[in-house]
Formats: C-alpha cells, sequence, structure tokens
C-alpha cells in the first residue's frame, strides 16, 4: 500500500508497506542518525521525525512499529519484527 503524508513544509513524504517493509521518500533531504550499518532516526526535511520504536499509525493510518531503520543505496528502509 502506498501512503502519502503531508509535512509541516508542506512535502509529500511517501510510505510504500509491502509486508513487514516500508520504504520511505520525500522531502528535500533526510537527515540520518546513528552508524550506517546501525541507524537510529530518519528526520526528512519538514519532518516526520521517525525512530527506533516509533508507530506510523498517525501518518499511514495503521499500526506500522518500526524496528530496524537500513539505507538502502538511494532509499530509506523501515522493517518491523526483523
Amino acid at each position: 500500500m502506498k501512503y502519502e503524508y503531508i509535512n509541516r513544509d508542506k512535502s509529500i513524504i511517501t510510505f510504500n508497506i509491502k509486508g513487514d517493509t516500508c520504504t520511505i521518500s520525500g522531502g528535500y533531504y533526510i537527515r540520518l542518525g546513528g552508524e550506517l550499518d546501525n541507524l537510529s532516526f530518519i528526520d526528512p526535511s519538514g519532518g516526520p521525525y521517525i525512530s527506533i520504536g516509533t508507530n506510523l499509525k498517525d501518518f499511514i493510518g495503521q499500526d506500522f512499529v518500526v524496528d530496524k531503520i537500513e539505507r538502502e543505496y538511494d532509499k530509506i528502509v523501515l522493517k518491523q519484527d526483523y
């Protein structure tokens, strides 16, 4: 499923859910925190700030608790129950 969230900068942040994986894109830039093999948060320009343990329900309308954040080439992938 594809969900779009309009953040405080009026940018569209797109969440693509496939099973237990969510790919996020959008915003002017995305700030990453942690080490490349062990990211602890992402923060797209204008939000939303997403860290380990965040439930995406407010952004996508369904429960999806982030257990792992990975960077795969040019995209950010959020995973649950990995």
